[in-house]
């Protein structure tokens, strides 16, 4: 009977190290249209992709509408959709962008919280608002358009690192 349980707990270990291949190796990769990234485990596209070719939580990615053009979206809970840009599965990293056009504005309260993703390439800025005519003595910065109005200009600067 020892023997019996022994070759039934090693049939179930190998069992569950390969049917997670096996699910993964059925799947093709997708893309929304020409141009837009790959998709490929371990993230999936919802419209092309069963639910098993990708990680459960986080990795969902949809064809969001982008100004009439259908792009490769992913949403982050408490922060929204942003369309991805590229994704590159050696480094694990995903570029993101703002459907809108204004990256800094979602930057400013981006949150990642209950996400598996975290920052590479994070920089501390500075905003700051000045009247529109005082532009002028701000020339050597460029101005955030999408963040400004017609009474005040938005201006960013990087901060140097501290440490």
């Amino acid at each position: 009977m020892e023997f019996t349980t022994k070759i039934t707990s090693f049939s179930l270990l190998f069992l569950s190290l390969i049917i997670p291949t096996l699910t993964t190796a059925t799947c093709s990769t997708a893309v929304c249209r020409n141009g837009d990234p790959i998709t490929r485990f371990p993230f999936r596209l919802k419209s092309h992709q069963p639910q098993s070719c990708g990680y459960d939580k986080g990795f969902d990615l949809t064809c969001g509408n982008n100004n009439g053009v259908n792009r490769t979206t992913i949403r982050l809970p408490f922060s929204g959709n942003f369309t991805i840009e590229m994704i590159d599965y050696a480094a694990q990293e995903i570029l993101l962008a703002d459907p809108n056009n204004c990256l800094p504005k979602r930057i400013l309260t981006l949150n990642l919280t209950s996400t598996p993703f975290d920052g590479v390439y994070t920089r501390r800025f500075t905003f700051f608002s000045c009247p529109t005519s005082g532009y002028l003595r701000f020339g050597r910065f460029n101005p955030i358009t999408c963040l400004s109005d017609e009474n005040s200009t938005v201006f960013a600067t990087a901060l140097k690192d501290l440490g």
